[in-house]
Order: structure tokens, then sequence, then C-alpha cells
């Protein structure tokens, strides 16, 4: 009897038992591990999330380079609604006062319009005895690509009301382009090249003598040593 209790404790002692301390550990351990359903849920949830972000990014993108592609065509669509051939030079008083009353004209309708000194840029010039077939005196006002005339029949027209029927859709000025001269070249749409200070010549190694040195003209500025504004010359 003594050897089959003694046989028994014996077998009692093999049989593994949870104490205390284990089960906490279990337990532990088992509310600290995640579930694999919810942190999959989690991956999908934040990439489907950066990937509507992105989206909305890309299509924020295109909207604004579509509103800078139309600013873009309204600005040129503006730039060449009026033109207007001028001249800066007094040695015939009266083609300088025909210029300056039509200037002042549209300035006082407050309508944005593109004026091109003939004497300050040979280019333009050109472009206007080309227009003509020949040689022309200025002012030449032009909107949207026909000519209207010179001083006599632009006033006739703004006299009888046909002026402002003629200038309706085109761009108005704002009260800083009506009130304040351009910074950069006080109105003038031309400044000093820069490059060469307005003398047309930039010095430039020799090719074979390093130290010496030759003058080739400026590709900058115009024949007057004039570059376009850059801040007025598209308005």
């Amino acid at each position: 009897m003594t050897a089959m209790k003694g046989m028994f404790l014996t077998n009692l002692k093999l049989i593994p038992t949870l104490t205390t301390t284990n089960l906490n550990q279990g337990l532990l351990l088992q509310l600290n591990k995640p579930p694999e359903s919810e942190s999959f849920y989690d991956e999908d949830h934040n990439k489907g999330t950066m990937d509507l972000v992105e989206e909305e990014g890309a299509n924020n993108n295109k909207e604004e380079k579509e509103k800078e592609k139309e600013k873009e065509k309204e600005k040129e669509k503006g730039k060449h609604w009026i033109i207007l051939y001028t001249t800066s030079m007094r040695g015939i008083r009266k083609t300088f006062q025909d210029c300056k009353r039509i200037r002042f004209l549209l300035r006082s309708l407050r309508v944005k319009f593109d004026e091109r000194d003939v004497s300050l840029h040979m280019e333009y010039r050109d472009e206007l005895w080309n227009l003509f077939g020949g040689k022309v005196i200025p002012p030449k006002l032009f909107i949207t690509g026909t000519c209207v005339g010179g001083a006599d029949e632009v006033l006739a027209l703004h006299e009888i009301g046909c002026l402002r029927n003629l200038l309706e859709g085109a761009p108005t000025l704002s009260t800083d382009d009506h009130d304040f001269p351009c910074v950069g070249c006080n109105n003038f749409r031309f400044s000093i090249c820069s490059k060469c200070s307005g003398s047309r010549k930039i010095s430039t190694p020799h090719t074979h003598h390093h130290h010496d040195f030759f003058f080739v003209r400026c590709p900058d500025c115009n024949e007057n040593g004039l570059v376009k504004c850059t801040i007025c010359s598209t308005f």
C-alpha cells in the first residue's frame, strides 16, 4: 500500500500544472497580440487613403495648369486687341502731337493697348510699313487686327460715338495701371540694356589669344541699345 502511494505521488509530480504567474503571462501575451484581420484592414485602409490623396493632388495640379493656360491665352489675346503705332520723335511737331492725342484718348477710355514706338525700335517701323506696303506716318491704330486709321479718323469716330463701340470687350486698365507709371521704364516700354549699358557692344576673349579681347554686337538690345521692359512690355 505504501509502495502504490509513492508511485501515485511520483506520477502526480510529472503532470504539468498552471501557476498564477504562468496564467497571467499567457493572458498578457494573448491581449497584446494584434488581430491579423484588423491589421490587414488598417493596411488596406491606409493604402486606399494615400491613393485618394494622390489622385486628388493630381486633379488639383491639372486644374491649376488649365487655369494658367487660360490666363496666358487671355493675356496674349488682350495684348494684341489694341495696337497703337506711335513715335516719340519731336522732329515733326504735328506727328508727335497726334500720337500724344490718341494715346491720351485711349487712356481716358481706360482700355489696355500695346503701344509700339517706331522711333525706338526699328522692327516696329518695318512691321508698320509692311502692313501698309510702304512708308506711312504714325499714329496708326489697330483694333482686333483691323486698321481704324490715323489721328483724324480715330478722333472723328470718337466724336460720333463709334469708337467706344469698336472697343467694346477690350481689356480695361486697372487703377494702378492708369495712375502710376511703370517702375521699370516710366511707361517708355523700353529700358537701357544691362548687358552692354546701351553701347550695343560687349567684349569677348580672343579664340587663340586669351589675353586679347575684341568687341562684338550685343545680342540682347536693339539698334538704340534698348531692350523691352520686362514689367510692362506685355502690358
